[in-house]
């Protein structure tokens, strides 16, 4: 789904607002004075990814179990 060009236009002009509010006032928007580390913004870009692998990792602990508990009760 693609947003409309007014809702671009609305979005940049807030997001320049918001740009310059910060370099005016010497903080974060979002509050404080500090920025987002490294590590951090790492973890944004992959919070998707890591959302499947938990996903997959618990899946497969849910499927072993099963499996190691109808082996020791004589299903398997």
């Amino acid at each position: 789904m693609t947003r409309s060009p007014e809702m671009d236009a609305w979005l940049d002009h807030w997001s320049e607002q918001i740009t310059s509010w910060e370099q005016k006032n010497n903080k974060n928007f979002l509050g404080g004075n500090s920025r987002r580390g490294r590590l951090e913004k790492w973890l944004d870009r992959h919070n998707h990814k890591m959302e499947l692998m938990r996903t997959l990792t618990s899946l497969m602990a849910a499927v072993f179990s099963a499996l190691a508990l109808g082996k020791l009760l004589g299903v398997f």
